[in-house]
């Protein structure tokens, strides 16, 4: 999906839009990383996080810092993982 500039800041301005815009370049290589990397099953079938060793891996092979972004995907994916089971009730 594309925009224009005006249609830009037009979703920007809008605080009941439900598009998000990530402008800064590492941010959203970033956030296509996270979006592949695969989640980590609890016991109980539930979803956990993010994989641990795939994390390092998908950072490493797209040329990100390895030890800067590790955690921040972990806590993401938790993060994720426990809203999730909130939304399950």
């Amino acid at each position: 999906m594309s925009f224009d500039e005006d249609e830009l800041e037009q979703i920007k301005s809008n605080p009941a839009s439900k598009i998000v815009v990530i402008d800064n370049p590492i941010y959203f290589a970033a956030s296509r990383i996270f979006l592949q990397v695969p989640w980590e099953y609890g016991g109980m079938g539930g979803v956990v996080g993010k994989k641990y060793e795939a994390v390092k891996d998908f950072l490493e092979w797209n040329n990100f810092e390895v030890k800067e972004w590790t955690p921040i995907f972990l806590q993401g994916g938790l993060i994720w993982a426990q809203e999730a089971q909130k939304a399950k009730g």
